[in-house]
């Protein structure tokens, strides 16, 4: 049993024991036994027990116990009001079960007491609760605001659904620091209440915990890979780096972990597969080796020059223009690139303003030129009919314009029997050269050589056919009778071969085994002389 159920115990045994002294006092007790009076009263919504006029004995105590109605509260309680003892013994209460408890002790005068009431403050405590978690007061859900006594402690639990926790948490906007284990549900009780709250609560889904790993990308000079720096990737996941070098520049190494790697690049992208720990991947460059090939310029028989004169090398690529400078009077003949004929060629052609242009250069090139002389010439031709001396030059081309001497040279014993020019025909003439001057045509020049010996009264042609010939022909002799000698002459002057033949007036066959070339046949019959220039085939 409890102090205080015991106190009350003695109180009521006491009054009971007073009750009991009234009646003898009244009735039994002699004279001088005396008691004092305690006048109780209580105001509204609420009671004091024992009430009214109460008699305690000399020196006894004597206790009260005081009630206040549901929703009220004590306001004041005055012992011995409007008196010079007056007291508010409110703060003397003793606090029991719903109700409060004073005592008179060792009572030896009248006393009173009052007891008074009011009403208790009500607050409101409103609950805002974001979705995906719920706020219970008395176990059950709050939905509207929360109506409580003042000096109430109301307990509110606070529980996330599943899957979400606690993202925020409020009393009156003050923000409540909550532990990770709190984050999943948490219980606030409030202090006593003195005024209205308001208690502000969001939920948020519970954060998938992933484990990362750290890949660091770097790249050197010349070229970039994508990501770099610090990646962060996911346990398990792929992750792509792609790596690229700059103009110029190739992929010289890629450190996987610093191990070589560049084989396992797969159009310049390396993967990490399944990831699941930190890596590293640098990559550098080098500068792409340059590919050259050599252009090479040649000119055959002078008369102008190539660029380039000799050897080049060109990047493989390039474009590179070769450049043909002939000399004055001269231009391209034929150009040659490898062997294949370049100019001239129909169509578009290939060279323009005398440059070749080689574009996209992707092998060697050997280009050969020759260049050709762009004058106006004229041809001066010397036929010697018969030999017995030398004409130099034979045959020549002049330039328009120009002058050339023909030197005339009989061989010892030989003279000049018959000179023809351009058709002019000069006999028996003394002369050891013949000069042209500003040549603007072609001249053709006849010349026949005669031994000194021999006079020569006429100098007639023969009728020789088939000619040309292959070497067998025929002469025709009906205007020679009798005796006659037959000479063979070779280009050179020199005599082939000579022999006696009997003419009659006939017409004669020659079968000679003869090499191609230009000969003269003669014919010295008496004092006439005849020749023919014949052509073997």
């Amino acid at each position: 049993m409890g102090p205080m159920a015991y106190n009350r115990i003695i109180a009521n045994m006491k009054k009971i024991f007073f009750y009991v002294l009234v009646l003898l006092t009244v009735f039994c007790l002699p004279v001088g036994l005396s008691a004092q009076t305690i006048v109780v009263s209580a105001g509204e919504h609420g009671t004091i027990s024992p009430d009214g006029n109460v008699a305690v004995l000399l020196g006894d105590n004597a206790e009260f116990t005081i009630t206040p109605e549901s929703g009220y509260r004590i306001a004041s309680v005055v012992v011995d009001a409007e008196t010079a003892n007056e007291v508010n013994v409110t703060a003397n209460l003793v606090a029991g079960d719903g109700v409060f408890f004073y005592t008179f002790e060792n009572v030896t005068a009248d006393h009173t007491i009052n007891a008074t009431f009011e009403e208790i403050p009500t607050y409101t405590i409103t609950v805002v609760a974001g979705e995906n978690g719920s706020v219970l007061y008395n176990d059950a859900l709050v939905s509207e605001p929360i109506v409580v006594a003042e000096g109430a402690t109301p307990e509110f639990e606070i529980s996330p659904a599943t899957g979400y926790q606690i993202e925020a948490l409020s009393i009156d906007e003050n923000a409540i620091a909550l532990t990770p284990v709190q984050l999943g549900g948490y219980t606030y009780t409030f202090e006593p209440v003195m005024a209205a709250h308001t208690i502000t609560v969001s939920f948020e889904l519970i954060p998938v915990v992933v484990t990362t790993h750290t890949i660091v990308a770097t790249a050197g000079e010349n070229g970039t890979i994508t990501p770099d720096g610090n990646v962060e990737v996911e346990d398990g996941e792929d992750q792509v780096f792609q790596i690229a070098a700059n103009d110029g520049y190739r992929i010289a190494s890629v450190l996987v972990d610093d191990v070589e790697a560049i084989n396992d690049l797969v159009n310049g992208a390396y993967t990490f597969t399944n990831v699941t720990e930190d890596h590293t991947i640098a990559a550098t460059f080098e500068a792409v080796p340059v590919t050259t090939y050599t252009i090479t310029g040649t000119v055959i028989g002078g008369h102008g020059s190539i660029v380039p004169d000799g050897s080049v090398d060109v990047n493989a690529g390039e474009t590179y223009e070769v450049r043909f400078i002939p000399d004055e009077n001269y231009a391209i003949d034929t150009v040659k690139d490898n062997g294949f004929l370049r100019y001239p060629v129909e169509g578009t052609g290939y060279i323009f303003d005398n440059v070749y242009t080689l574009t996209n250069v992707s092998e060697n090139h050997d280009i050969v030129v020759v260049y050709k002389d762009i004058r106006d010439y004229y041809n001066v031709h010397v036929e010697v009919e018969t030999a017995g001396g030398d004409v130099t030059p034979r045959d020549t081309s002049v330039v328009v314009g120009s002058d050339v001497t023909i030197h005339v040279t009989p061989n010892a014993g030989y003279h000049v029997s018959q000179l023809e020019i351009d058709g002019n025909v000069l006999n028996n003439c003394e002369t050891d050269e013949i000069t042209f001057t500003n040549i603007q045509a072609d001249h053709l020049i006849k010349i026949a050589f005669f031994p000194n010996s021999i006079d020569e009264n006429e100098f007639s042609s023969l009728s020789v056919y088939p000619n040309p010939n292959n070497g067998m022909f025929s002469i025709d002799l009906s205007n020679i009778e009798g005796e006659a000698t037959y000479q063979l002459i070779d280009a050179r002057g020199a005599v082939v071969e000579t022999r006696e033949i009997n003419a009659n007036g006939e017409t004669k066959m020659f079968n000679h085994k003869l090499n191609a070339g230009t000969y003269i046949v003669r014919i010295i019959a008496g004092d006439k002389v005849y020749v023919e220039q014949i052509v073997v085939e």
